[in-house]
């Protein structure tokens, strides 16, 4: 493919905002910065000091998700169409010819509250007595014993 300016992808950006991208209509309408520490909190994101590549940055997840199932998309065909539709690259935030989420991180990023919560509830509980309230009487059920 030949390219016939040196401003094409520009000037094609420009062509699309022009003749009403949807999705620019939507990021001005909508505040998704305003989710940010919600799913950080909520998908136990770190500072990154175990190591690996970087995570993408939630709210462009975020925004991946809801366009996927706007469009009721499989994660390999979501995949592809980040990689392929320019104003969907730009509405998530990826430049051209960087790295894009894949399919498996799609779903990841999709499943991570169920993990998170998960984790969560099979965190041990404190149950010491400093944490019970004073004259509670304990209601748990006590099995009975074997002596009839």
């Amino acid at each position: 493919m030949e390219q016939r300016s040196r401003f094409g992808l520009s000037e094609h950006l420009e062509r699309l905002s022009k003749t009403g991208d949807p999705l620019e209509t939507f990021e001005a309408t909508v505040d998704f910065e305003y989710f940010r520490s919600w799913l950080v909190e909520g998908l136990g994101y770190g500072h990154g000091s175990k190591g690996g590549r970087p995570p993408f940055d939630p709210v462009s997840m975020f925004k991946a998700l809801i366009l996927q199932t706007q469009h009721n998309l499989s994660d390999a065909h979501m995949e592809f169409m980040i990689s392929d539709q320019l104003s969907w690259m730009r509405f998530l935030g990826f430049d051209l010819g960087a790295p894009t989420p894949d399919e498996n991180t799609i779903r990841h990023f999709r499943n991570r509250p169920q993990a998170q919560n998960i984790r969560q509830s099979r965190e041990p509980q404190n149950t010491s007595a400093s944490t019970s309230t004073p004259g509670r009487q304990d209601r748990r059920r006590r099995r009975p014993s074997g002596n009839g």
